[in-house]
């Protein structure tokens, strides 16, 4: 089954191609240029693996939240390459792909031989002072949402998600743009920080082929956006 999948929600903009049981992604880091570089990336990625867009068999992309011109452009290139090959279309949570993206930089300081179980803090900024976040839980390689998705100010996170435990790992670039105030909320339960990681669209496909989300792909007509809020700006 060969898979495509498109993540656009933050600065950074990439593509995944699944094919043969291989995966292969493009990645740019040009957060104005998303609309322009989506499909040429795409092209690259099937020529290069040497099928057509003919042959792909269903659309990924990463549904938000995040930013909302990134997160409708993914939408938008997953619905017209879905309805065109009249193929189903899989919406993925952007926060579960961060957290999804995050594991192999958990799994490389881990020095368990049993497969372990990592709990995530994904922080994304949302601007406007406030975080996307979400908090998941990876049990033998497959991800979970322990709460659900939500919007909010980062001195209120614990107000929200009530975690327990020292063993969290913290996820995403509001760990790096709210450092004070979540560290201030949550010092002493988070054990290990990357403000840096992405999700990507390599991730997405990852979650694609696991068991939750395997059998969720919808027709095009039906694959929507998650904004999570839709204040865009200060009014």
């Amino acid at each position: 089954m060969n898979l495509l999948a498109i993540e656009s929600s933050t600065e950074q903009c990439s593509v995944a191609l699944r094919c043969g049981g291989q995966t292969q992604q493009l990645v740019s880091d040009q957060p104005r240029g998303h609309a322009e570089q989506i499909l040429p990336m795409i092209e690259t990625l099937l020529a290069d693996s040497g099928i057509s867009r003919g042959q792909i068999d269903q659309m990924v992309f990463g549904q938000g939240p995040g930013s909302f011109t990134g997160v409708r452009i993914a939408c938008s290139v997953a619905q017209g390459l879905g309805f065109g090959l009249d193929i189903p279309v899989l919406p993925i949570s952007s926060l579960a792909g961060l957290a999804q993206a995050a594991l192999p930089e958990i799994m490389h300081t881990e020095k368990s031989d049993t497969p372990p179980t990592h709990r995530i803090i994904v922080a994304q900024d949302a601007r406007l002072g406030e975080i996307y976040a979400g908090t998941y839980e990876f049990v033998a390689d497959e991800l979970t949402a322990i709460t659900t998705e939500q919007v909010l100010k980062p001195a209120s996170f614990d107000n929200h998600f009530r975690l327990s435990g020292d063993d969290w790992v913290a996820a995403g670039n509001g760990w790096q743009v709210y450092f004070e105030a979540l560290h201030a909320v949550l010092t002493g339960r988070v054990k290990q920080q990357l403000p840096a990681c992405h999700p990507d669209a390599k991730a997405l496909l990852k979650l694609a082929t696991g068991a939750v989300y395997r059998h969720r792909g919808v027709s095009a007509d039906q694959a929507q956006p998650v904004y999570v809020r839709d204040q865009v700006t200060h009014r």
